[in-house]
């Protein structure tokens, strides 16, 4: 069985990531394509693409922890927008993405400089190639493929994640990142969603070797799976290692769709992986709503109206993580080392269900 990938061009390497090839410069078709050094010189002054372009560029230096090249490309989009306007993309809420909130990590990330983490949470991704699935009580299938392109975006996403968890923990905690493109299908997503894995099909040698091994090997298991959007959930759980689903391993886990892959929905893989934080260590994180919003302000003592999710996880990390125990025993599993369990086993059930884009708006 081939190994994950240390990351997403090696994993897709086959079918690598290109740029538009038409005549005509289409700019969304570059962003898709990951090509902003492409764009870049054909961006028109009179619209809002240079700024765009640029702030795209600092979020990757940023995520592959450039920080002085992305300062750069900030200070410079900032300086276009000033004479053009901002572009609307980069238009986010204090605490969900706005872009004063990353210039700012960016500058006190840059500061806090090289980290000797206490505990690297490994985080394994495996994406399927193919969609091919039924809905319960809805007519029709849904068809959508992997793409290389996507995979770049999930990619930059958990670079700057990798940012946020370094500066927030003060360099105790980092996380590390493989990937598994693996040839096989989704073939239907279940009320509950608690089924989508074990509709993969077909599942042969290679699908449960790549289970098992994420099930010893790794501490989070991060399903990226061909879709538009829609259906992203993170928590706590368990994943099958047999196509009954009866031969499970507790997990922290996430289901995430790669069309909500890239950076302009980071607020929503932020909120995702936030809720696998929130479930191993017995806090409040996340908000779907006024009333989550009231306990977590009333309990951290943070602005109302002027603060989001980022500053709910910089202020646990700061105050209640790790507490008692160690980082490794709030986001590894220092007690499974290598072997996957002889029994089976399962956490509790705590994956809330979402509706799109719950985590890009503010909730007061």
């Amino acid at each position: 069985m081939a190994q994950a990938a240390p990351n997403a061009a090696t994993a897709f390497a086959n079918t690598p990531c290109q740029p538009p090839s038409s005549a005509k410069f289409d700019w969304p078709r570059f962003v898709d394509a990951f090509a902003f050094d492409e764009a870049l010189p054909l961006c028109d002054k009179d619209d809002r693409c240079p700024v765009s372009v640029r702030n795209w560029l600092g979020i990757r230096e940023f995520s592959r922890s450039n920080y002085a090249a992305a300062e750069k490309w900030f200070s410079e989009a900032a300086e276009i927008a000033e004479r053009i306007g901002e572009a609307p993309t980069w238009k986010k809420k204090k605490g969900w993405g706005a872009l004063s909130d990353i210039r700012r990590y960016l500058a006190q990330r840059r500061e806090l400089g090289k980290v000797s983490p206490e505990y690297v949470q490994r985080i394994f991704v495996l994406y399927p190639l193919h969609t091919r699935a039924t809905i319960p009580g809805k007519e029709g299938q849904l068809a959508y493929d992997a793409s290389a392109c996507r995979l770049l975006h999930v990619e930059l996403n958990f670079g700057m994640l990798r940012e946020y968890v370094e500066l927030f923990s003060r360099g105790k905690l980092s996380i590390s990142v493989e990937y598994r493109v693996v040839d096989a299908t989704v073939t239907e997503f279940t009320k509950k969603r608690t089924g989508i894995m074990e509709s993969l099909q077909p599942w042969n040698q290679e699908v449960e070797g790549v289970l098992h091994a994420a099930a010893k090997g790794y501490d989070l298991v991060w399903f990226l799976y061909p879709y538009k959007g829609g259906v992203a959930y993170g928590g706590l759980g368990s994943i099958p290692l047999t196509p009954d689903g009866k031969t499970r391993v507790g997990m922290r886990r996430v289901w995430y769709p790669d069309g909500w892959g890239k950076f302009n929905n980071f607020p929503q893989f932020f909120h995702e992986y936030l809720h696998t934080v929130e479930f191993s260590n017995g806090i409040k994180i996340t908000t779907h709503g006024s009333g989550e919003t009231n306990r977590i302000l009333k309990e951290t003592g943070l602005p109302k109206g002027n603060s989001g999710e980022t500053d709910y996880a910089e202020w646990h990390f700061s105050h209640t993580i790790p507490g008692s125990k160690t980082w490794e025993k709030r986001f590894g599993y220092p007690g499974r080392k290598s072997a996957v369990p002889e029994q089976p086993e399962s956490l509790n059930e705590q994956m809330p269900d979402h509706k799109p884009g719950i985590a890009d708006k503010e909730t007061e």
